[in-house]
């Protein structure tokens, strides 16, 4: 038994399929990679959930643009929950930044809607100026499980010490999950230098 998990982030259902029979241990299901991830469409998501039993989260992201929204995002995050809760799925990946800083107001508007949901903070964390000052804000909400994170940096080898520093503020409730260029050369040495118990990749399994 290998001592730390593998998520494959996927836009495709080859994708997904490909990353299920490689051993992915869940899957982050998004559009638009190319776009560092957008909301993906239900059906597609529908069919990923048939051939892949496997935990599955949902990215909501109504646009790459930033990761402050309006109200007519805040509209279209919602109904995209609501969508995806009705359906049975309730992981999802959402980030939301306001002025340099968490969007502590939007985070509790989606919980109080949706108390049932489960969520991994979105790597949007990374591009605030203190990414390890800003995570402990996250620890207020139990439905956040997980923070996903290169730790500042480019890279999560780059961003190892970070990283550490991040899940020392957080401590035993909340897991970042390492995320950045995780390749299968490397995550052997990234895993020696964090002991995390959860790793994050579109190429991270051979």
């Amino acid at each position: 038994m290998k001592p730390y998990k593998i998520e494959v982030c996927i836009e495709t259902i080859e994708e997904a399929q490909n990353a299920y029979k490689k051993g992915a241990d869940q899957l982050e299901i998004c559009s638009n990679l190319e776009r560092d991830g957008l909301t993906p469409s239900l059906e597609m998501c529908r069919k990923i959930r048939a051939s892949c039993p496997i935990p599955l989260k949902i990215m909501v992201r109504p646009h790459d643009l930033s990761f402050e929204y309006n109200e007519e995002d805040i509209e279209v995050i919602f109904r995209t929950i609501k969508t995806f809760v009705d359906e049975g799925f309730n992981h999802f990946v959402f980030g939301g930044l306001k002025a340099n800083q968490i969007d502590i107001q939007l985070l509790k508007s989606i919980f109080e809607a949706y108390p049932e949901i489960i969520m991994t903070f979105h790597k949007a964390i990374d591009v605030l100026d203190n990414p390890t000052h800003e995570v402990i804000k996250l620890k207020q909400f139990n439905n956040i499980k997980f923070v996903l994170s290169s730790g500042g940096a480019k890279t999560a080898i780059d961003g190892v010490e970070t990283l550490k520093k991040m899940q020392s503020e957080l401590g035993e409730n909340v897991q970042i999950i390492a995320a950045g260029s995780i390749i299968p050369e490397i995550l052997p040495q990234l895993h020696n230098n964090l002991q995390f118990k959860l790793y994050h990749g579109r190429n991270i399994l051979k």
